[in-house]
């Protein structure tokens, strides 16, 4: 795998060569060894992971030892089947791209107390990760809501990751912490968490993550929260320049829903996010399962919203030109359609647009949702 050595070759590279603007992300904490059956076929294996432009991989797979001591403890087994894997992949889709899991917030130790990584072991953890090919790694618990996260413990890995030349990918539900000069934050644990007002160090090679992006847990989120993180978001990826990769998070008792699926990547799609992934429960620790959520639509209705407006909104829907009818979402229904225009739309104007006696249809994401 060819590394990122600069945020420009980074940023080119990362875009799918699809008819869609949304990488495919999948984020797995299995074993690598066993997803979908695959029971240590490498081969098998490296042909799920070849179908996603990102794949994030779980804590400990970096270890090429095995310490009781140490939080993960590792599995030298397991390191080389994913060594295996990730060479595989690299003849099987040269453009996926591998992120090694490490955890900037709070570990549990031997006796069960939570402790937090040194710079020195923190660096240690994404030279192991580096010596297995990833691109990138990906930063877990990078929010001030963990006691030990401050600004300067950012940057530190943050920089580190950089001048081993990958990329950071960064994951905290209250997205302040990750970009905000500011020093007190709603829902930081503790106190003097940038005090000095520093700037992150993220920047167009890098990547961060809405994680819970619609569905939070298996239940829709909140229109007024997701459109506030999401207004977030987008500004933060101008001002700064870093991806925004979208996760959806479920449970056991709240798995896969097929409508729920279709609502979240449509608005990342009119949101122009960079890269969606539909989360497994547990981001399948327990199931290693990886199963193929995609959405498959002809080409020349995801051409003509590439090629579209601005979004527009008037609060309940909001909805992006595209040709000659409108992609209109409606967070009420949840639900996605295809509403023929003649012309432009005020926002004024959509309810009557849309109960108009035009035919309107229903957008899903046909089957392989």
């Amino acid at each position: 795998m060819t590394l990122a050595g600069s945020s420009l070759f980074f940023a080119k590279t990362i875009v799918p060569a699809t008819t869609s603007t949304l990488a495919r992300l999948a984020i797995y904490y299995g074993y690598p060894s066993l997803v979908n059956g695959a029971n240590g076929d490498l081969e098998k294996a490296a042909r799920v992971f070849s179908a996603y432009d990102v794949v994030v991989l779980g804590d400990g797979l970096e270890f090429p030892d095995q310490q009781s001591g140490r939080y993960p403890p590792g599995d030298p087994g397991e390191h080389q089947k994913t060594l295996g894997i990730i060479a595989a992949v690299r003849d099987l889709s040269p453009g996926t791209r591998f992120y090694g899991y490490v955890c900037l917030g709070e570990i549990p130790d031997p006796e069960g107390e939570k402790i937090s990584l040194t710079p020195g072991q923190l660096e240690e953890r994404v030279r192991l990760w580096k010596r297995m090919g990833v691109a990138g790694i990906f930063l877990d618990e990078a929010g001030y809501d963990f006691a030990v996260v401050t600004r300067k413990r950012q940057n530190m890995a943050v920089r580190i990751i950089h001048e081993l030349g990958l990329s950071a990918f960064l994951n905290a539900y209250f997205l302040d912490h990750l970009f905000s000069l500011e020093d007190k934050l709603p829902y930081a644990n503790g106190a003097a968490k940038n005090p000095e007002r520093l700037p992150p160090l993220l920047d167009r090679r890098d990547l961060f993550l809405l994680e819970s992006f619609q569905v939070r847990k298996g239940n829709y989120e909140s229109a007024s929260a997701s459109q506030a993180r999401l207004n977030q978001a987008l500004d933060y990826r101008r001002r700064f320049g870093p991806r925004i990769f979208a996760t959806t998070t479920t449970t056991e008792q709240e798995p896969f829903s097929a409508e729920k699926f279709n609502y979240a990547w449509w608005t990342a799609l009119l949101y122009r996010l960079d890269g969606f992934a539909w989360g497994e429960p547990n981001f399948a620790a327990l199931s290693n399962t990886l199963p193929d959520r995609r959405c498959s639509l002809e080409a020349a209705v995801l051409r003509a919203v590439k090629q579209s407006s601005a979004v527009d909104s008037d609060g309940r829907r909001f909805w992006r030109r595209a040709g000659s009818f409108l992609v209109v979402a409606d967070t009420a229904t949840h639900s996605v359609y295809r509403v023929p225009t003649d012309g432009s739309v005020e926002p004024k104007e959509i309810e009557t647009l849309f109960n108009s006696p035009r035919q309107r249809s229903v957008l899903t994401c046909g089957g392989g949702a």
